[in-house]
């Protein structure tokens, strides 16, 4: 299983499996919190590594068939899908009845969440895997074309984007004005807001591994450890061993 579960009125929901095609990783889960019995599944026609959320008493998942489901929470009845042009491996974020995802397609899409209709589409050079983050008005979110990107949630007009060396799958993190977020060019970064290229900060570890931050969402304490070897303290700007 590699999503992670949402829960809600007494039920988890999650994704199951890693192949392509029918079978048990092509299937929404619906369980028990309490006993764990399971009390619906809903079929995709691909693997579903996409993490669920819900909201409005709706849950909404993407899956490698290129579709963004929307399904009653309870009963698991589909209420609306959307079609993209390539795998749905972004886990949603809805925000005052806009829903945000992207696609293999190299498309961020922002859709009405109750409807499904398409509200706007940004397009970057490369497949969309990171999950965006919502704050004030504009959607953050990584691209594997190596660019991490600031869109105006409403219209889907680009305000800025930053270049990292490689791909960003990392899910961005918000805390108190800065946004962070992972690269697989083995760095952690901590940007600002309202951005300013004077105000871009790398955290950096020698040696560090690049499993341990580029594919998660970044977790903000003060320090980070990272497995014991390296604490990178983001708002100090230092690295140290230990």
């Amino acid at each position: 299983m590699q999503t992670r579960p949402a829960i809600a009125s007494g039920l988890v929901h999650f994704g199951s499996g890693s192949t392509w095609g029918p079978g048990p990783g092509t299937y929404l889960y619906a369980v028990d919190s309490q006993t764990g019995q399971q009390q619906w599944k809903f079929k995709t026609g691909g693997r579903v590594a996409s993490s669920p959320i819900i909201a409005a008493r709706l849950v909404y998942f993407g899956s490698y068939d290129g579709y963004l489901y929307a399904l009653d929470s309870q009963t698991g009845e589909e209420r609306w899908k959307f079609k993209a042009d390539g795998p749905v491996v972004s886990s949603p974020t809805v925000v005052d009845g806009i829903i945000y995802f992207g696609s293999h397609d190299s498309h961020l899409y922002a859709l009405d969440s109750q409807t499904g209709q398409t509200k706007w589409r940004f397009k970057t050079r490369f497949r969309v895997e990171s999950s965006p983050a919502v704050a004030a008005g504009v959607v953050y979110f990584g691209s594997s074309d190596a660019d991490f990107y600031a869109v105006d949630s409403q219209t889907g007009r680009g305000l800025w984007k930053f270049d990292t060396r490689s791909n960003v799958s990392s899910s961005p993190t918000i805390v108190e004005g800065v946004v962070y977020f992972g690269s697989l060019d083995f760095h952690l970064y901590a940007i600002q807001l309202p951005h300013n290229c004077d105000s871009c900060r790398k955290a950096r570890g020698h040696g560090l591994n690049y499993a341990f931050i580029p594919w998660s969402s970044p977790k903000l304490s003060s320090p980070v450890a990272t497995y014991g070897l390296w604490i990178l303290e983001l708002l100090q700007n230092k690295d140290k061993s230990v």
